[in-house]
């Protein structure tokens, strides 16, 4: 008991002159980043162990319900196509050279959402013939 109050005795006194020393030595700009680097490392300690205690813990979580089953009875009309007929062909689409963006097999409604554009290069030359 006596050699371990002799030892922070000794350690505080230790803490002091260099905490002195120290503060004579910084400049005040110095002095105010070291404190705000031990008062940020302060501040996160409490967080770290209550972050530590969270993961820690044990939580039992109730089992998810059991999946619902669905039974999805898919049937054809009577004038359907047999199963082993060729699908209808669809139009394929052509490149556009006067617009790569628009099918020549476009609806209107497509071409009015979705019209020609016009760039302009500014700085470049007009090669316009």
């Amino acid at each position: 008991m006596k050699f371990r109050f002799i030892f922070l005795l000794a350690l505080t006194a230790f803490a002091i002159s260099m905490g002195i020393t120290i503060g004579q030595r910084l400049s005040s700009e110095a002095m105010a980043m070291m404190m705000g680097f031990i008062v940020g490392v302060a501040a996160s300690v409490p967080t770290c162990y209550a972050m530590a205690w969270a993961m820690t813990r044990n939580i039992t979580m109730p089992p998810p319900p059991p999946p619902e089953t669905r039974v999805v009875v898919v049937s054809a009309p009577p004038n359907a196509a047999p199963t082993n007929a060729s699908p209808t062909p669809q139009p394929s689409p052509i490149y556009n050279s006067a617009s790569p963006f628009i099918s020549p097999h476009a609806t209107p409604i497509q071409q009015i959402v979705n019209p020609q554009r016009k760039f302009t290069v500014i700085g470049g030359e007009d090669n316009e013939q």
